[in-house]
């Protein structure tokens, strides 16, 4: 699936039984990939925009991870109906390979 939507220049026609996410998780081992999460369909190419770091900070940045589940929760999260902020982080255990993952926000 991965290596024809690069052939092809367009988007994996994802069918497998397996949960998309494992496809993912699958993808970030063995290449060297970037995954951005949003539910906006209209993005055609990306760009860097005005975004608000962790620490309050401006920066003009695309984000993107090579981990295989935290796009996920962009690609979900519904910011139109946010009451206020909310909150994301991934602590990765390097000697037992296990990451631990952490969603907070006020709908």
């Amino acid at each position: 699936m991965y290596d024809q939507a690069i052939r092809q220049r367009g988007l994996i026609e994802y069918d497998s039984s397996y949960p998309k996410f494992r496809f993912l998780q699958y993808l970030s081992l063995l290449q060297q990939t970037l995954f951005h999460g949003s539910n906006n369909n209209e993005i055609d190419e990306f760009e860097p925009r005005r975004q608000t770091l962790y620490n309050g900070r401006y920066v003009d940045a695309v984000f993107a991870t090579n981990d295989g589940i935290r796009p996920f929760f962009y690609a979900i999260l519904n910011k139109s109906k946010l009451m206020g902020d909310f909150r994301n982080d991934c602590l990765a255990l390097s000697k037992k390979k296990h990451r631990y993952y952490f969603f907070s926000c006020y709908l």
